[in-house]
């Protein structure tokens, strides 16, 4: 027998409503306003520093491009004694001169340089093995996109044959004799120049534009929107100089379109 003291209590349990949820958490239009100015702000700092990043690296690899370039020109003028032919038909003297026929690839352009393909550019002999429809990437430049003499949208490389231009001018001696254009199918000696380390023989595609008159376009202005561009001297040598319009030859004596 249980004592009645000893019973349970009964509990009864009463169901309760559902507690309503409190407020949800989230940004305020305050909170997101100083997010994003926090995200443009980073964004205004780290762009140009990437850019640069970007521009340094297709400088130097361009400059490397034409380094190889001039390895392979001064294997050139030691076995031949002089450097490559200025015209598209080497052998006859009314044919196209070229700026852009010592190395690099086929061309888009029909004129000009258009039948040397890559198995007829000189200094690609002492490049590599290359059959006439072959890519000659020592002749691209990375930041070479857009050429705007194609008028199709297509880089220098692809329109012309390669991003590097050759000293050539009819006005003045270069590397080509003075006054004997437009009939000379030679080029000048290497022991004809003067002052081989200041004696500009091979550039990116812009600056002879710049040096010639023709108009610059940002397109052509690879790393800036100034007329700076790698250059390669006679004695080897890449520097990264500014070239002024018009002008063979200034006051930065460091370079000359000029033997003289």
């Amino acid at each position: 027998m249980i004592c009645p003291a000893m019973r349970r209590p009964r509990v009864s349990f009463t169901p309760q409503p559902p507690r309503p949820l409190g407020p949800r958490a989230g940004f305020t239009i305050v909170e997101l306003l100083v997010v994003i100015s926090i995200i443009g702000l980073l964004t205004a700092l780290v762009v140009p520093v990437v850019k640069r990043a970007q521009n340094s690296s297709m400088k130097a690899a361009s400059a490397s491009n034409l380094r190889q370039i001039g390895v392979a020109m001064m294997s050139y003028t030691a076995e031949h004694g002089r450097f490559p032919p200025p015209r598209s038909n080497p052998n006859v003297a009314n044919s196209y001169a070229t700026v852009f026929g010592w190395v690099g690839k086929k061309p888009l352009r029909t004129t000009a340089a258009g039948n040397l393909t890559a198995d007829k550019r000189p200094l690609n002999a002492y490049l590599g093995n290359f059959t006439a429809d072959s890519e000659v990437k020592v002749a691209h430049a990375p930041a070479d996109r857009v050429c705007d003499a194609s008028g199709t949208g297509v880089s220098a490389y692809d329109w012309f044959g390669s991003s590097y231009s050759f000293n050539f001018s009819r006005e003045r001696e270069s590397l080509i004799p003075e006054n004997s254009e437009p009939r000379t199918t030679e080029s000048i000696s290497p022991g004809r120049i003067i002052h081989p380390a200041r004696f500009i023989v091979a550039m990116e595609y812009g600056a002879w534009d710049s040096v010639n008159g023709d108009p610059i376009t940002d397109n052509a202005r690879w790393y800036s929107k100034t007329n700076d561009f790698n250059l390669l001297f006679a004695d080897g040598h890449v520097g990264f100089h500014r070239v002024e319009e018009n002008k063979y030859n200034t006051t930065d004596l460091s370079y000359s379109f000029i033997n003289e």
